[in-house]
């Protein structure tokens, strides 16, 4: 096991390099490490080297000593970095890991090649910010099965629970088993004491590549909308019929869009020009993204 040291606490990782760019994955709010096998796999074929880590709270790192801030988790990735000579990275994060890349991307924009924002944020409104205190306090009245059933509403669609009770079923054990209630309370907080970041966005220069899931309840589009008119360089892409969760509930699509896009990137072929596509699942082997209207 690897582990980075950072406040005199342990930060798990797992680093793969390759011929490739480096690609980070940076966990949601209750994910670990192993939430990004499928996609490290699949992109590790590709040639491309991946690192992994569990923010302190989560999976094998230690829980710290106090609640740390977005800029303080991007001075984590910062030093691992360093301490693995990697200059530059390809960055993806989901949900509370997409808000990390675009802090992250924020302050140290000559670190990062290009960005994948999966439901990540730059401001809140009234509903975002009652959301997530319901969460809190169904995080200390009822711990963390409770949370996770409350999460599961909201990030999947029906079809996709009624066909998955069973891997659910499972799941929620090992979300009990390796989460504690003083890490997600510590994130959870965090994201409603940060401030705003939407008016610093320009100064994220790489290429991003915004996903949105059509049906997300927790950062729904207005969030994705104000991220691709602030970054200069963006595209994002609506994936249909997906809640916030789609990495797990549609991987298939998932894949075929990061794929899509880290080769544009490599190739030197993207263009972003802060336009909005549609991803649709498509049975055969030809990839095309739609054209959306775009909505302000």
């Amino acid at each position: 096991m690897s582990y980075f040291d950072y406040a005199n606490r342990k930060v798990f990782y797992e680093y793969q390099p390759n011929e490739g760019p480096v690609i980070v994955f940076i966990n949601g709010l209750t994910q670990s490490t192993k939430h990004w096998r499928e996609y490290k796999n699949h992109l590790f074929e590709l040639g491309m080297g991946t690192l992994v880590f569990d923010i302190p709270g989560q999976g094998q790192s230690e829980l710290p000593e106090k609640k740390l801030s977005f800029a303080e988790i991007a001075a984590i990735i910062d030093g691992m970095m360093t301490q693995l000579n990697i200059p530059t990275v390809y960055m993806t994060g989901i949900s509370f890991g997409g808000t990390i890349a675009l802090h992250f991307a924020v302050h140290y924009p000559g670190r990062v090649s290009g960005m994948i924002a999966i439901g990540g944020h730059s401001e809140k409104d009234t509903l975002f910010k009652c959301l997530h205190q319901a969460l809190i306090d169904a995080t200390s009245k009822g711990g963390i099965a409770y949370l996770f059933d409350f999460l599961t509403a909201l990030n999947f669609s029906h079809e996709w629970i009624e066909k998955n009770k069973t891997m659910l079923a499972f799941a929620r054990k090992v979300c009990v088993d390796n989460n504690s209630t003083t890490a997600i309370t510590y994130f959870l907080e965090m994201i409603l004491e940060s401030h705003d970041i939407t008016d610093k966005l320009h100064r994220i220069t790489c290429p991003v590549l915004i996903m949105c899931g059509e049906d997300d309840i927790f950062t729904p589009r207005w969030c994705q909308e104000i991220l691709r008119v602030n970054i200069p360089k963006s595209n994002m892409v609506v994936i249909q019929n997906v809640c916030h969760a789609f990495t797990i509930e549609s991987p298939v699509i998932s894949k075929r869009i990061f794929t899509h896009f880290i080769q544009q990137m490599v190739n030197g072929e993207w263009v972003g020009e802060q336009a909005a596509w549609m991803a649709v699942e498509q049975e055969n082997d030809q990839f095309k993204l739609f054209p959306c209207k775009r909505k302000k």
